[in-house]
């Protein structure tokens, strides 16, 4: 039987590291709608990075929790995969953005996918600047850079959003090293650097398999939430016909 303590520690970790995912097709259309602002615009510069989450409650340290892989391709798709280890069974997530316009969020141990289709007339908004200290075409809006700093041997921009700060390496395509999470009542999440691999990424984690089953988000998560329902509803009026 899990205790009051572990619950609370699922939950933070599940916000922190799947944020985006319970609000997978809200969020990712707010960021097609917004205006990119005026700047350089983004060099792509592909790589892979691997990262481990660790919750603390109350300065108690808990442990590792999730570890974390993005990658970036240089034709600008992007993935964010999660693997939950707090959670039985572990959860494994990818969420990918195809520079094409498709996006998907897949659950590889229980053969689900969500696939929704939305393009951009300003070109790919999530891709951060180098040249303006990694900044997206929404960042300038929400997000505010702190300073240039070194950060596990990289010259990172460190940048705050509400709780979040962030610190992405500013010569390596602006890829996420670190993260730290402040919550009101003491609680801290902390995402570190494990590795760091530039070059083209591996072509498996964009896999599209086909013999997995096409759901709604509520489909992916079994929650009958109202979130959930406008979820849905945004998956299908995004869908090709």
């Amino acid at each position: 039987m899990r205790s009051k303590s572990t619950d609370r520690v699922l939950i933070k970790c599940g916000f922190c590291a799947a944020i985006l995912v319970l609000t997978v097709i809200p969020v990712r259309g707010h960021f097609v709608r917004v205006h990119a602002q005026p700047g350089a615009p983004a060099i792509i510069v592909p790589y892979t990075v691997i990262l481990e989450q660790h919750h603390a409650e109350a300065n108690r340290a808990i442990g590792g929790d999730v570890t974390i892989t993005q990658a970036l391709r240089s034709d600008g798709s992007r993935v964010f995969q999660t693997v939950t280890h707090t959670a039985n069974p572990p959860i494994v997530e990818r969420m990918i953005d195809f520079s094409s316009g498709k996006h998907m969020t897949i659950m590889d141990l229980t053969k689900r996918k969500s696939t929704f289709f939305v393009t951009s007339a300003s070109g790919i908004p999530w891709l951060r600047s180098s040249a303006e200290n990694c900044v997206t075409p929404v960042g300038a809006q929400l997000e505010k850079l702190i300073a240039i700093e070194n950060v596990e041997g990289y010259r990172a921009a460190r940048r705050v959003r509400g709780i979040l700060t962030s610190w992405y390496a500013i010569d390596y395509g602006c890829a996420l090293i670190r993260e730290h999470w402040q919550w009101d009542a003491g609680d801290t999440n902390d995402t570190r650097l494990v590795k760091l691999i530039p070059g083209e990424p591996s072509a498996d984690i964009f896999a599209d398999p086909a013999d997995y089953q096409e759901l709604p988000p509520s489909g992916l998560y079994g929650k009958a939430t109202s979130q959930m329902s406008r979820a849905d509803a945004s998956y299908y009026s995004h869908q090709r016909h």
